[in-house]
């Protein structure tokens, strides 16, 4: 029969048989479990593929809360089994005698990611003790019915991918770090996100680039003056050079285990400059309105800009004023930016307001200009002001908030900076 010729009352027919089937099948599950129980059996018997443990079977209890204790001091934590439920994330600090609540903590599936690392940290969740055991297959005694491809697939890589931004974040922490600052604990919690990661070549390839980058991080705080030597338009490169008379060299071990020559020296170079150009990034969020872009957001239709926004609201820092941001957030006492990359928003929106384009994600994207360099109308430009301040106006050069548009919820900076380094520079 096709599909044209199929009839109203054969649909309904068909229908009144489904519902008689599934009814008859209830009624005999019921008649079944009741003499199962009359009998005094187990009338868990009757779903072959489920399993309670003995010493729970009987008593009513389907679940079990268990604490799992951290003393390590990271801020990722990898829960090691599967769970119903997260009660409570709670933390215990040096000083302090009584663990306490963690708020802002991130759960994404088993790995939990809290705000700031403490002395312990102790987890407690609920686990199932139902547990679905395997049932031998049986071989069916007719062809089954051709289906219909989904075109709907599920991503199996998405968890994975979020460990990739999570280990970015935190190689971004490390470059970008004082030489001061200990980054052990860094390390550690990129150790332990390769480590959660599920596919073994995903695995496989996220090892192999965490060690050509530790490689290339030993050799930057080997010699940091001339990792990356400035190249001249002439193509020369001005390498710094020393005056052996007042050089002394040691070998030492730091926290990570890397192994580095700590050089004391009075700086020159060949051509009057010691400079090394660094990459920096600022990223801020509107934390509410970047959730309710994620909420209206089809992941289905538009996979990329779903992923962009989780990763937007689990790495950037939040913000609710950014009238004034400062370029210079680990206070260093020489900074000279040379160059902006971008100043790029995000913002809530079926059509862009500059260009006029439709975007039928409802997102986008605006790479912002000063006042001086514009190429095109905007309600927003920027400006670099004294002090390594961030300022924003509008096109009469008028203060403003970016974030006092409640479509614009995220922006990011990058820029670069020449270090410079003192002639007396010792280290």
């Amino acid at each position: 029969m096709s599909a044209k010729a199929i009839s109203g009352s054969t649909i309904q027919n068909s229908a009144k048989c489904l519902v008689v089937f599934e009814f008859s099948a209830l009624k005999v599950l019921i008649t079944d479990a009741t003499t199962k129980l009359s009998a005094g059996g187990n009338v868990c018997d009757l779903a072959p593929n489920i399993e309670i443990p003995a010493g729970s079977s009987g008593t009513g209890v389907t679940t079990e809360t268990k604490e799992l204790l951290i003393s390590t001091g990271l801020t990722v934590i990898a829960v090691p089994e599967n769970y119903k439920e997260i009660v409570s994330v709670q933390g215990k600090s040096t000083s302090g005698n009584f663990f306490s609540n963690i708020s802002g903590y991130k759960v994404d599936g088993r790995i939990i990611t809290i705000p700031q690392s403490y002395t312990q940290v102790k987890v407690t969740y609920i686990i199932s003790l139902i547990k679905e055991k395997p049932v031998e297959a049986k071989q069916a005694d007719t062809n089954e019915e051709e289906e219909e491809v989904s075109i709907v697939t599920t991503n199996v890589t998405a968890k994975d991918t979020s460990f990739d931004g999570l280990i970015a974040k935190f190689r971004k922490d490390i470059e970008s770090a004082p030489s001061s600052k200990d980054v052990s604990k860094d390390i550690a919690n990129i150790n332990t996100a390769i480590a959660s990661i599920g596919s073994p070549e995903f695995k496989a390839q996220q090892e192999k680039d965490f060690a050509t980058w530790q490689t290339e991080y030993k050799k930057l705080k080997a010699d940091p003056l001339n990792y990356k030597p400035v190249v001249t338009k002439t193509g020369e490169t001005v390498k710094a050079t020393t005056i052996e008379a007042t050089v002394t060299k040691e070998t030492k071990t730091d926290k990570d285990g890397f192994t580095y020559t700590e050089t004391k020296r009075v700086t020159s170079s060949d051509a009057g400059l010691t400079h090394r150009t660094k990459d920096n990034f600022i990223d801020l969020v509107k934390i509410d309105t970047a959730k309710e872009v994620l909420d209206g957001l089809d992941s289905t239709k538009y996979p990329d800009w779903y992923e962009t926004i989780q990763e937007v609201i689990e790495f950037y820092d939040p913000a609710t004023n950014i009238a004034e941001i400062d370029l210079n957030p680990y206070n260093q006492p020489i900074l000279n930016i040379t160059s902006f990359e971008y100043v790029s928003i995000l913002r809530k929106g079926l059509v862009d307001p500059v260009t006029r384009v439709v975007q039928p994600s409802g997102i986008v994207e605006e790479e912002l200009e000063t006042i001086s360099n514009k190429t095109r109308q905007s309600t927003t430009y920027y400006r670099y002001a004294l002090g390594n301040k961030l300022k924003f106006e509008n096109i009469a050069g008028l203060p403003l908030d970016p974030f006092t548009d409640p479509d614009i919820f995220a922006i990011t900076i990058s820029y670069k900076t020449m270090d410079k380094i003192d002639p007396n520079y010792s280290g």
